[in-house]
């Protein structure tokens, strides 16, 4: 925790700030998304946004992503934080997260 000069940071991989603009933020979801052979309306539907905002936020129509749905594609397993913020080329969960290894038994169950 950072006292005095904004907000508490955690930094796992390194000591040094990042920087990421919503461009590459939006490239790396949207190339996430073809990647996985998905739709805005499929990874609306993972998220639970609706896909015209997903459409507006991955296809560049909204100059802002929210980070709430930045974190809501991370959390369903769509792809890790790591990747969309640049300290990754790697798009893939990591595997030793325990809310991933969660969000994966759950589908596994309820796929039957």
């Amino acid at each position: 925790m950072t006292r005095g000069r904004g907000p508490a940071t955690s930094r796992a991989h390194s000591d040094r700030a990042v920087s990421v603009s919503p461009d590459t933020i939006r490239a790396r979801l949207d190339a996430r998304r073809q990647e996985l052979g998905w739709s805005a309306r499929r990874l609306a539907q993972e998220t639970g946004d609706s896909p015209k905002n997903v459409q507006r936020w991955i296809y560049g129509e909204s100059q802002t992503i929210p980070a709430d749905f930045v974190g809501r594609c991370v959390a369903t397993s769509f792809v890790s934080a790591d990747y969309v913020f640049g300290l990754s080329d790697d798009p893939e969960p990591r595997p030793e997260s325990e809310y991933a290894r969660q969000v994966a038994a759950i589908r596994r169950v309820l796929a039957g």
